[in-house]
């Protein structure tokens, strides 16, 4: 997939307004950048981070909760990763879904 050209793709059907479609992208995404660090830097230079954090904002908790999933995994794959994650201005987004009342289930508060 990554050698198919198709993490940039998925990077521009993240900004549709298509919730199916951007679920499936960040799904996608996620395996990515959980995978091996190859896979992890080709989402990373994609661009792909001031997308997911601009979807944090999003109207819909399962946007929010799958952007949260991407990002952690980019993060935890590497230190410089990571601090490319908080460079972006990932902490304030984050920490405005803590205030976000979650349902019953809490799971965006929990993933961020």
């Amino acid at each position: 997939m990554i050698a198919a050209g198709i993490v940039p793709v998925l990077v521009e059907v993240l900004k549709t307004q298509d919730e199916a479609l951007q679920l499936n992208a960040l799904l996608v995404l996620s395996n990515l950048a959980c995978g091996c660090s190859e896979g992890t830097a080709e989402v990373v230079q994609a661009k792909t981070v001031p997308v997911l954090i601009s979807l944090l904002s999003a109207a819909s908790k399962k946007l929010r909760e799958e952007a949260v999933w991407v990002l952690g995994n980019i993060a935890v794959d590497n230190t410089s990763f990571r601090d490319a994650v908080l460079s972006a201005g990932v902490m304030a987004p984050l920490l405005r879904l803590l205030e976000i009342p979650d349902g019953d289930d809490g799971s965006v508060t929990r993933y961020a």
